[in-house]
């Protein structure tokens, strides 16, 4: 899975759970999705493994880990220093391939769950040419995209180019769960940045299996707006991303 990041237009803050919650029609975000120089900095690759370990490797932050049990999963997340791979670690338990119901019981192994999946599971993530605290909604992004390859690879989701309307939507229901578990939250505009082009972003009051992972019973839904040629080619004219240091 490769995703662009995300630019805010505007949004009043108004994304955030707190607000929504309170009345999800003050929800309203216009934001873009954009590529850094031609490329899509946001990589996930998972390839299955014969060993029955769920082996992490983040290119971008030099950092590996293999875990070999569901205590070693289930950590404290709140504790970055112990868990600086916790995004990669909460995203396999919110999409499901290794389901939070499986935290603090006995009757199955790690091993018994891969082993149930096929095989191990190998993950490499990679951040491209963007500096960490950018404010371009990387993390959100990269949590976003992690789900979305975790949830083809378990055969939740076929294996599309792109995204339908109802995935992306239960993609983002399970980005806000994400880091709920991880203890982090912020706005949820930052999970389109998988999506490309304009995007008008609201809340609404969630249904059917979304409620079980939805804080709140919110989850927000988009509409892309298609803008003419020529607004398109003003605004890329006008754009410049830089670094503050």
């Amino acid at each position: 899975v490769e995703s662009p990041i995300r630019v805010e237009i505007e949004s009043q803050l108004s994304d955030l759970l707190i607000i929504s919650l309170v009345d999800p029609e003050i929800s309203h975000v216009l934001n873009l999705s954009v590529d850094i120089d031609g490329f899509l900095p946001v990589r996930v690759a998972i390839r299955r493994t014969d060993k029955l370990t769920i082996q992490i490797l983040s290119k971008d932050l030099n950092l590996y880990k293999e875990i070999q049990s569901l205590d070693q999963l289930f950590g404290n997340w709140s504790d970055l220093d112990k868990h600086p791979l916790r995004l990669m670690e909460g995203a396999i338990v919110a999409s499901g391939v290794v389901p939070l119901g499986f935290k603090d019981q006995r009757e199955f192994s790690l091993q018994d769950i891969l082993r149930k999946l096929g095989g191990g599971i190998e993950i490499v993530t990679e951040v491209r040419d963007i500096p960490q605290h950018s404010g371009l909604g990387v993390s959100s992004v990269l949590g976003g995209s992690l789900i979305c390859a975790l949830r083809k690879f378990s055969s939740q989701e076929k294996m599309t180019q792109t995204m339908h309307e109802e995935e992306v939507e239960t993609v983002v229901a399970q980005g806000i769960f994400l880091e709920q578990l991880i203890g982090v939250g912020g706005g949820y505009q930052d999970f389109f940045g998988m999506v490309p082009g304009f995007k008008e972003i609201r809340a609404k009051k969630a249904e059917n299996t979304l409620r079980e992972i939805t804080p709140g019973d919110i989850v927000p839904i988009f509409q892309s707006l298609n803008l003419k040629e020529s607004t398109l080619h003003t605004l890329k004219a006008g754009m410049v991303l830089w670094d503050q240091g």
